[in-house]
């Protein structure tokens, strides 16, 4: 399963990026931590259909809420 990340910095308001704003990973849904993703690193999640896929569903979640900086927002389908 591959996990897209995205990150953006912003020099301006015209969004002109200072560095590449776009990092992928490659890991299980279940275990964030483990293909490098931080706790309280991440604005959005965005999820189509993945996490129906996984068998451990609470675990996704929980790894999720923890990677979410505060005030994140988590979408799935």
């Amino acid at each position: 399963m591959l996990l897209c990340i995205f990150t953006f910095t912003s020099s301006s308001s015209i969004c002109r990026y200072e560095k590449p704003n776009l990092k992928f990973l490659k890991g299980y849904i279940e275990f964030l931590k483990e293909a490098g993703v931080e706790n309280n690193s991440i604005d959005i999640i965005i999820s189509n259909c993945v996490v129906n896929l996984s068998p451990d569903k609470t675990r996704v979640l929980a790894g999720a809420y923890a990677a979410l900086k505060e005030g994140g927002e988590f979408y799935f389908s």
